[in-house]
């Protein structure tokens, strides 16, 4: 295991430089797109489809925006729905990339690892079987064409708790957010009289 003094860790401090953070990794479509657009333009006929078919018992709410009220079986089905709407849309395109989105609020903030994990990036290239004459078979999987490797790191404000928490990056809840590592620096002097120690 390297000692070097740069290498961020789960547990160590950083400074945010950049404040770039990591929404999702994916395609330009998401299953989230697409549920907010089924609820926007097809929501009441849904729903009065699901109450006709006796799947919801009622209508005196919306069992779709409401987050108290949100039902299993019909946020089930809107979900499966929205899948199918994104693979036939092939989600969006090709281009698997970071969606991000800026925090000036916290351009400077010391903050605490987390969180810690790869990403790839890169454009999707469907896989392709070959047949030559003789009979044989040759495929190529598919692959991400001009391929990127990121390095995210989850982070979040220091307090007590996130001194002495070992949470890994599967578990990340709440915080400020993921982070590409080029965004940070580590902090490798604690000052002395800090309150938060």
């Amino acid at each position: 295991m390297s000692k070097k003094r740069d290498i961020i860790r789960i547990g160590d401090e950083v400074e945010i430089i950049n404040p770039i953070f990591v929404k999702r990794v994916g395609y330009p479509l998401s299953i989230e797109d697409i549920e907010k657009e089924l609820i926007k333009e097809h929501g009441d006929e849904i729903r009065d489809f699901l109450i006709k078919i006796g799947v919801c018992k009622t209508s005196s709410y919306d069992i779709f925006d409401n987050e108290n009220n949100r039902q299993y079986i019909p946020v089930k089905i809107l979900n499966e729905m929205a899948r199918i709407m994104l693979r036939s849309r092939g989600f969006g395109g090709d281009e698997r990339s970071l969606h991000t989105e800026e925090k000036p609020e916290v351009k400077g903030k010391r903050c605490r690892i987390l969180g810690r994990k790869v990403v790839k990036t890169g454009i999707h290239t469907a896989g392709h079987t070959y047949h030559s004459y003789d009979g044989d078979t040759d495929y190529d999987p598919p692959y991400l064409a001009d391929e990127k490797t990121h390095l995210l790191f989850f982070v979040d404000e220091i307090t007590r708790q996130s001194i002495f928490s070992k949470v890994y990056a599967w578990k990340v809840e709440s915080g400020i957010g993921w982070i590409e590592a080029i965004n940070l620096k580590k902090v490798t002097k604690i000052k002395e009289n800090d309150d938060e120690w």
